[in-house]
């Protein structure tokens, strides 16, 4: 073999021996930097969504809370009474004839609804039937009243802490404030 053909071999041979063991290090770690920046991403992505998704359920906890009571309360000829047990919190109202029910319902005839609130259901009965359910997803609800206003405070399950925890909703006796200043 000549020595032209020699050099040939070995400048091929260099050509095609791979990488050195430095330049996979770069390799892997480019690769590490790349992956870590790829799941930070991800996980930074995850944690918003979650947060959005708990905040859209205790805001239609809240939504739908408000829209019942304000329907029912605003209707009342007479005072509100609370029951407080251990058990849960019950609210009963007194509405007359062709009223909207907690149900939407419109009985022909005067009808009592009773709020219960057992974690983490509330519930509506007329005149004493069984219970349905109207929502789900409370961690606490308590019924007060003040005359002729109820205060709802209600506690979705999941509400961040920055948030407050849970929210008040006052409802005036619109109804029977107006009859007694007649």
């Amino acid at each position: 073999m000549s020595l032209i053909m020699m050099n040939n071999i070995k400048k091929t041979i260099r050509a095609t021996r791979g990488f050195t063991l430095v330049e996979l290090m770069i390799a892997l770690a480019i690769s590490g930097i790349l992956l870590l920046g790829v799941v930070g991403t991800y996980s930074s992505i995850s944690a918003t969504i979650q947060a959005s998704q708990e905040l859209e359920n205790a805001q239609e906890v809240i939504r739908y809370s408000g829209t019942v009571f304000t329907r029912s309360l605003k209707q009342v000829e007479s005072t509100a009474s609370v029951n407080a047990t251990n058990a849960g919190n019950t609210l009963t109202v007194g509405l007359p004839a062709n009223a909207t029910s907690c149900l939407g319902t419109n009985p022909v005839a005067a009808f009592i609804e009773t709020y219960n609130f057992v974690a983490p259901n509330l519930t509506c009965s007329i005149n004493g039937a069984p219970e349905i359910r109207l929502l789900t997803g409370m961690a606490d609800m308590n019924f007060s009243t003040n005359g002729d206003l109820v205060s709802i405070q209600v506690t979705p399950l999941v509400l961040r802490a920055d948030f407050g925890g849970s929210v008040n909703i006052d409802v005036a006796l619109t109804t029977a404030i107006l009859r007694a200043n007649i």
